[in-house]
């Protein structure tokens, strides 16, 4: 007999996870494959879209995260706040984290120009 097992979870924005997902013990892959992007009030930013907080491991291909890297908004999911404690964790248990220049997790949107700003 053969046993089904969930084995990974991929969690973004828009996942639907419950507090406590990650005591369950089914799941053994925290598949973390794309940036988890919110706006600052909590919802999720949108599809394809950097977020107002953003946790994206791509964000810091040339210069390791800052020591402090503020926490998901208000009316984040479960699995983002997990995977913010996993990344703060990390930082804090390495020995002689190096200081960064690279921001956290707010600030890395950029709005458009608006026609007005292009037109002037």
């Amino acid at each position: 007999r053969h046993k089904v097992m969930i084995m990974q979870i991929e969690p973004n924005a828009y996942a639907r996870t419950q507090e406590g997902f990650d005591k369950y013990g089914k799941e053994y892959i925290f598949h973390y494959t794309y940036g988890i992007e919110y706006k600052l009030d909590g919802s999720p930013q949108g599809y394809n879209t950097i977020g107002e907080w953003s946790l994206d491991k791509r964000h810091y291909g040339g210069a390791y995260p800052p020591k402090e890297l503020d926490p998901p908004p208000e009316g984040a999911n479960p699995s983002t706040k997990f995977l913010w404690r996993a990344w703060k964790d990390a930082i804090d248990s390495a020995q002689n984290w190096p200081d960064s220049n690279a921001m956290g997790t707010v600030g890395w949107r950029r709005e458009g120009a608006t026609d007005a700003e292009i037109a002037a």
